[in-house]
């Protein structure tokens, strides 16, 4: 699969039997539950690879077998012309999540909530009866592949800081704050926030106990949400986007009692 996938486009050389044979004729037998597997060996390291990955999946798409997932497009950076726009992607918890995917649907708008392992018990009532179809199941080995560890290490420098960074950060985060997360914002042109702020000196893992704080995150905002907005901002802080294409918009809704209160965003 990863050769038939590497030589796209590359007339074989009569190898295997199959002289004059092209890759990407080869490719079109790929079977499309493979096309996930495809992707995690080989990986898209650079922009040829993903130009090449991205004509497999149209060629598949022109078989009729069905795309590989969102999820898998969106770690890799292969998108397939035919995504339906405009999009929401959420998480299928209740409140915002459930409220953001009826109003997309209302909208007729696309809609994905993303769940990895164990998820699903988790997703709200409503997003079960009426958004279910939306659900997309990720699998564990996609969301601690490279590029989303590295996102998450990059992140954790923003913050996890001082005494917070015991040996253990990395499990303590997971507890709090799910790598799904990353799905919803690498690609998004806009991200819509309802949450809560961490008190300055607080942690942020629980928002409730004391630290430096020099320690509390300066995006403050709380919960697994914060990684959301960090990942988001993260596209930006390093000149890679332009900033002036950063649109970040959060609503507090007060949060725990230990949250922070500020008028200027209450």
């Amino acid at each position: 699969l990863i050769k038939a996938r590497a030589d796209i486009n590359r007339k074989d050389k009569g190898e295997a039997g199959l002289p004059g044979k092209s890759a990407l004729d080869r490719a079109r037998e790929v079977k499309a539950e493979d096309v996930e597997e495809l992707l995690l060996q080989a990986g898209a390291r650079d922009m040829d690879t993903k130009q090449q990955t991205s004509q497999l999946t149209e060629s598949l798409m022109e078989d009729g077998q069905q795309r590989p997932q969102l999820a898998y497009e969106i770690v890799h950076g292969l998108f397939h012309s035919q995504l339906r726009l405009p999009m929401c992607l959420s998480g299928a918890c209740a409140g915002a999540d459930e409220t953001f995917g009826e109003l997309a649907i209302n909208s007729k708008h696309h809609l994905v909530h993303f769940l990895g392992p164990g998820d699903e018990e988790w997703a709200s009532t409503k997003a079960k009866e009426t958004q279910k179809d939306a659900f997309e199941h990720v699998k564990k080995e996609l969301l601690e592949s490279d590029v989303v560890s590295k996102a998450f290490d990059k992140a954790g420098e923003s913050r996890i800081l001082g005494t917070q960074r015991t040996p253990d950060w990395k499990e303590r985060v997971a507890e709090m704050a799910a790598r799904r997360n990353f799905l919803q914002v690498r690609y998004a042109d806009a991200v819509y926030v309802v949450g809560w702020r961490l008190e300055k000196g607080k942690d942020q893992f629980t928002g409730r106990n004391d630290c430096s704080p020099r320690e509390t995150p300066a995006l403050d905002v709380g919960g697994g949400t914060g990684w959301a907005c960090q990942w988001y901002v993260d596209r930006f802080s390093d000149g890679t986007e332009d900033l002036e294409q950063c649109q970040l918009f959060f609503f507090d809704d007060a949060g725990p009692p230990w949250a922070r209160k500020d008028p200027a965003t209450e």
